[in-house]
């Protein structure tokens, strides 16, 4: 049963994320790919798993500006040998999240 209430759009493109640990300070990061997003969430592939229970995704928009969204890490599983699959969804009704997707999408399609 589909439990996501926003279909996925596919995207591969490449972002930062930063691990953010309980007490709100910003921990590990590193470099990830976007496999697929809607407004409530995304995949995020990496080598790595994600041991945080929150996140900090950061890409660049198709005009080269930064942009970030705050999520909570639903699952993080092995997919394949040094691949991991990592599911985030984002906060409910926030503009800046709204316009987090929207802006990836278009730096994805635009070829980021």
């Amino acid at each position: 049963m589909e439990r996501r209430q926003q279909p996925r759009k596919s995207i591969r493109c490449q972002v930062y994320f930063i691990c953010v640990s309980a007490d709100g300070r910003e921990s590990a990061q590193d470099i990830g790919l976007a496999v697929d997003i809607s407004a409530g969430g995304m995949m995020l592939e990496t080598t790595t798993p994600i041991n945080t229970m929150e996140i900090k995704i950061v890409a660049a928009t198709a005009d080269n500006q930064q942009m970030d969204a705050k999520g909570g890490v639903v699952y993080s599983m092995q997919v394949g040998e040094g691949r991991y699959n990592t599911g985030i969804f984002f906060q409910r009704d926030s503009e800046k999240t709204a316009r987090f997707v929207e802006q990836l999408i278009l730096a994805c399609d635009a070829g980021g």
